[in-house]
């Protein structure tokens, strides 16, 4: 629940900063990702390796509903 409660307020995010926040490991931090994008609750958004960073693209999509491009 944490977790998703961070995602509210922060719907992209990198693995060592979400550790860094949340005040867990970054193994911790890790894996949750890594369970929430297995689940499709994250996309990884970079094509890399590491230094990836996530977006959580539903809540993403709500957010920009019936808004103007910048």
């Amino acid at each position: 629940m944490k977790f998703l409660e961070y995602l509210e307020q922060k719907p992209i995010v990198d693995v060592a900063q979400a550790a860094k926040d949340l005040g867990i490991s970054f193994q911790s931090a890790s894996r949750i990702v890594k369970n929430f994008s297995e689940c499709g609750v994250l996309r990884e958004t970079t094509g890399q390796k590491r230094g990836r960073i996530f977006a959580y693209e539903d809540y993403l999509a709500i957010l920009r509903k019936d808004s103007e491009p910048l």
